[in-house]
């Protein structure tokens, strides 16, 4: 997995990389002619196993296709402001090539409704239940508090999203 965030955007032509790896799954001119043969000598046996033919084009497609089948990228970047329009607009793949997903804050009933249906399973008396209900409730708004208060950077809040996601 490859995270970048907008943190990462020292240039806009980083994004000129990123978005020819989202839409094609490779760089062009990346590697020197003598580097694509060893790769190329390195996956024939495997390409040949798979049915891949033994030209040298044929191979560097199948390498450059398992490539892209294995590498995921993660791009965290804030939709407040006008970069994130602009950079999808100069950008395509950005829109077109990704899964968007937008992390809001719950509201406090939402988070509530979520931890008594993750916690209704559970086969205690009911004040116990209604206890752990509220734990779960106060310990996601607390978390995401925590988030707001110190500043946290994309990735942080990721990690703090993903830790608390059964919420």
């Amino acid at each position: 997995m490859f995270l970048f965030t907008d943190g990462h955007v020292v240039e806009e032509g980083f994004l000129e990389f990123i978005n020819n790896m989202l839409t094609t799954g490779m760089q062009p001119a990346l590697f020197a002619t003598d580097e694509k043969d060893a790769m190329i000598n390195k996956i024939r046996d495997q390409a040949k196993a798979d049915g891949c033919m033994e030209n040298p084009e044929a191979l560097w497609n199948y390498f450059v296709g398992v490539c892209r089948n294995n590498l995921h990228i993660v791009l965290a970047m804030s939709p407040s402001g006008d970069a994130l329009r602009v950079r999808c607009r100069n950008f395509p793949g950005l829109v077109s090539a990704c899964v968007i997903d937008w992390f809001f804050a719950w509201p406090a009933d939402a988070l509530e409704k979520v931890a008594t249906f993750f916690l209704s399973e559970v086969s205690e008396r009911s004040e116990l239940a209604l206890m752990k209900t509220s734990i779960a409730y106060i310990f996601a708004l607390e978390s995401r508090e925590m988030a707001q208060n110190i500043m946290a950077t994309s990735t942080t809040k990721l990690t703090l999203y993903y830790s608390t996601q059964f919420f």
